[in-house]
């Protein structure tokens, strides 16, 4: 019959064992004292490495990934209360490995490292290894600690340094915010906003650093927002000071309109003060926004009775407006006639001058200004849409004229060598009228064909 062990008593049996074999049968017995040496040596060195180096790297890990921190006692299925029935030693060795490759399946790098000592105690506990498949078996457990105690320590390496990585990067936001609160750059909230997100994101540091720099961050966060309040009771004053102000103008402009009101007053004295209060008024900043369009409407309304009281009343006003009315208009026709204009270059050169012309004519009074520019732009605009839908056909008809300039160049050439200066003088006249008739060419080659 195959012998049976029971783990609890493996240290009688392996002694009434010893003294029934002989010499060659004691040599694994030397081989589990050794390992049994090793393992009580781990065993005993075991708690405090667990506890410290690895259970707070282990905790940390489970912060990143927004797990509670368990202890292994409350997680681990340990190999003393499942080996407790009898097995052989083949048996009881295909046991402890088959254990330990489920364990290295598990993520918990503590949890893992402890099993794997617990379950090489009870190698050194265990029945003697005298077949070979038992040996195998030992040899392929001590190989799969071997190997995961390296990919432990590589990962604790990676970590470690992850770490230290993670501690330069804070220190570096921790400086941004420390400048930017002692530069006093109160109204920088967007930056101190995308600092306390980078802050956030690093997790990982170094044990007993983090709260440190927590504390130092938190106070620079409350100087910043304690002057972030100041800054903004500071900003509703200014605003509040502001719409004074301009109250005070709108007065004047009401003063200014009741003086106009008569044929006899200096209009240009007076429009020369009603326009530096409308300068004035455009350099004062915001007002509180809930005030801000009715200080807008009576502004506009005040430049609006200004110029009528002015056409009114001012002869040689209400004259150079009507002039400048009329030009307008006419302005606005010919900017709407482009769209029926057969050549799209000749169009496109006219636009422009049509632009130049508004500029120079005199200003109307603001309302009548504002819906003249409208119908403008809106009739050049217009046209642009259909200079754009037809760039080719634009394109193609300033090479054409480009090439006619240059044949009037040659012309022009050959036109030096007329006999008298009579004939030169007209051929070159004849020339410049012809050279007026053809549209625009390419405009990076206008200056050149002109020289």
């Amino acid at each position: 019959m195959e012998r049976k062990v029971v783990v609890t008593n493996l240290e009688q049996e392996q002694s009434n064992s010893e003294k029934e074999t002989n010499e060659e049968s004691n040599k694994p017995a030397i081989e589990f004292a050794e390992i049994e040496n090793n393992a009580n040596k781990i065993a005993e060195e075991l708690p405090n490495q667990v506890a410290t180096a690895e259970s707070d790297a282990a905790s940390n890990e489970q912060e990143e990934k927004g797990e509670a921190p368990e202890s292994i006692e409350d997680s681990a299925t340990t190999v003393d209360d499942e080996i407790t029935e009898e097995y052989s030693a083949t048996e009881f060795y295909t046991k402890i490995l088959q254990k330990a490759q489920e364990f290295i399946l598990q993520e918990d790098w503590a949890f893992v490292s402890n099993e794997l000592a617990n379950l090489a105690l009870h190698i050194s506990e265990g029945p003697a290894s005298t077949d070979e498949i038992s040996k195998e078996k030992i040899n392929g457990f001590n190989t799969l600690r071997k190997e995961f105690e390296e990919k432990k320590k590589a990962h604790y390496a990676e970590l470690n340094k992850k770490k230290e990585e993670n501690l330069v990067a804070k220190k570096e936001v921790l400086k941004q915010l420390n400048t930017l609160v002692s530069e006093e750059r109160w109204t920088d909230t967007k930056t101190v906003h995308q600092l306390k997100g980078k802050w956030e994101h690093i997790k990982l540091l170094p044990h007993g650093e983090l709260e440190a720099l927590n504390e130092r961050f938190e106070t620079l966060l409350q100087e910043f927002e304690s002057h972030k309040v100041d800054r903004l009771v500071k900003k509703l004053q200014q605003e509040e000071e502001n719409l004074t102000l301009k109250l005070v103008i709108l007065e004047k402009m009401d003063v200014l309109n009741t003086k106009i009101s008569t044929e006899s007053a200096d209009f240009n004295a007076l429009n020369s003060e009603f326009q530096d209060l409308i300068t004035q008024w455009r350099k004062i900043g915001r007002v509180p926004t809930e005030k801000n369009q009715q200080a807008w409407d009576q502004f506009n309304a005040a430049q609006d009775s200004f110029s009528e009281l002015r056409f009114k009343h001012d002869t040689q006003y209400r004259q150079s407006v009507e002039r400048a009315l009329e030009k307008k208009k006419k302005l606005i026709q010919e900017a709407e006639s482009l769209m029926d204009d057969t050549s799209i270059a000749d169009a496109a050169r006219r636009v422009n001058q049509l632009h130049k012309a508004w500029k120079k004519t005199g200003n109307l009074p603001q309302k009548e200004e504002n819906e003249l520019w409208d119908k403008f732009k809106l009739a050049t605009d217009s046209f642009n849409e259909k200079k754009t839908e037809n760039i080719d056909l634009l394109r193609d008809e300033e090479n054409k004229n480009l090439l006619a300039k240059q044949a009037l160049i040659q012309r022009a050439i050959d036109a030096q060598n007329v006999e008298t200066h009579e004939q030169g003088h007209q051929a070159m006249q004849n020339l410049m009228e012809e050279w007026k008739k053809i549209g625009p060419v390419p405009r990076k080659k206008s200056a050149k064909v002109w020289n």
